[in-house]
Formats: C-alpha cells, sequence, structure tokens
C-alpha cells in the first residue's frame, strides 16, 4: 500500500470519528523518500557548482554560507521531522545558527534578493531533477 493511500484513509478516519476536517501536507521528497538529506545537500551543491571539498568548508565564503542556508530551508521544509540539532550536525553548525539561516533565506527571497533567488531556483531544480519532476521555475 503506498504511503499517500494510508495517508488519505487515516484522514477519512478522523473525519468520521471525530468530526474534524484534516488536511494532509505532504512534499515531494517526503513521499517518495528517494534522496536522504545528506543527498539533498550534495545535490543543493552541485547545482550551485561547488566541488565536494567546497561542500565541507568552514569557511564563511559568500557562496559557502548561501549553499549551507539552503541546504538548512530545504531540509527544514521536506525533512520537517528532522530536529534543528540534527540538521545542524548535518551541515556542520549549530542548531542556532540553522535557525538564523532559515530565517535568512526566508528574509532574501521575501525581498526578492536576486542572488539568493538564483541559488533558490537552481537548488529547487536541483532537486525537482533529481527526484524525476518537472521544473518548477
Amino acid at each position: 500500500m503506498e504511503i499517500l493511500d494510508v495517508l488519505k484513509d487515516t484522514e477519512i478516519r478522523i473525519k468520521k470519528e471525530f468530526g474534524i476536517d484534516v488536511k494532509v501536507i505532504m512534499t515531494p521528497v517526503s513521499t517518495s523518500m528517494k534522496m536522504t538529506p545528506k543527498t539533498m545537500c550534495y545535490v543543493i551543491g552541485l547545482a550551485l557548482g561547488l566541488t565536494d571539498e567546497q561542500m565541507v568548508y568552514k569557511y564563511r565564503i559568500q557562496e559557502l554560507v548561501i549553499y549551507r542556508q539552503l541546504c538548512a530551508y530545504f531540509i527544514r521544509q521536506y525533512y520537517s521531522y528532522m530536529s534543528l540539532t540534527a540538521i545542524g550536525k548535518l551541515i556542520g553548525k549549530d542548531h542556532t545558527t540553522v535557525m538564523h539561516s532559515i530565517g535568512r533565506v526566508k528574509q532574501f527571497l521575501d525581498a526578492k534578493d536576486a542572488k539568493m533567488l538564483n541559488a533558490y531556483k537552481l537548488a529547487i531544480n536541483a532537486i525537482a531533477a533529481r527526484e524525476g519532476e518537472e521544473e518548477y521555475y
């Protein structure tokens, strides 16, 4: 049985038993589980033109900071069950840095920052391509 079938069945049961309207939100990655959070970071790094070595650098070069911020943002979006501490371990940062990174990505996207928008589009299209879906942008 597919995971979506199970969720739809659960949604129907909750409506019948409790009379509560339930909205099930599933993201492409979490439904298929084809990509791990670590793989997602690797795909984002490749999309941004980083080498394997650069992806593990601890430097605060702007390109690397944007890469880590996007990793934190997308992992939080697609794998909401992961704690900030777990995401931080994955990208080599503290949980407070992860919170700040996620906030910064949202802030830059809201402000339509050209550099972040471009990096975001590259990252989301790379994730979609990896998942075998159409491009978003």
